[in-house]
């Protein structure tokens, strides 16, 4: 299956802002698609997929549109 992975600024140590395509066997989750582009899973604490917030378990269908955005931090 084919997805859409975007990703901002926060990860240039790993790899450059943009939209990449992931081909992911089925039943991939967002972990699995986090893995794909080389990215540490801990470094990720917002993950949207078609526009609606989920865990880095959900499960990932054909043509899915990923973002991913760092942890939110304050104080």
């Amino acid at each position: 299956m084919k997805t859409s992975v975007g990703i901002g600024n926060f990860a240039e140590k790993y790899c450059k802002q943009g939209n990449y395509d992931v081909e992911l066997p089925n039943n991939s989750t967002v972990a699995d698609a986090i893995r794909a582009i080389g990215l540490p899973n801990d470094i990720v604490g917002i993950t949207v997929v078609n526009g609606t917030a989920v865990r880095k378990d959900f499960i990932l269908n054909d043509k899915d549109v990923i973002m991913l955005h760092p942890p939110i931090v304050g104080g």
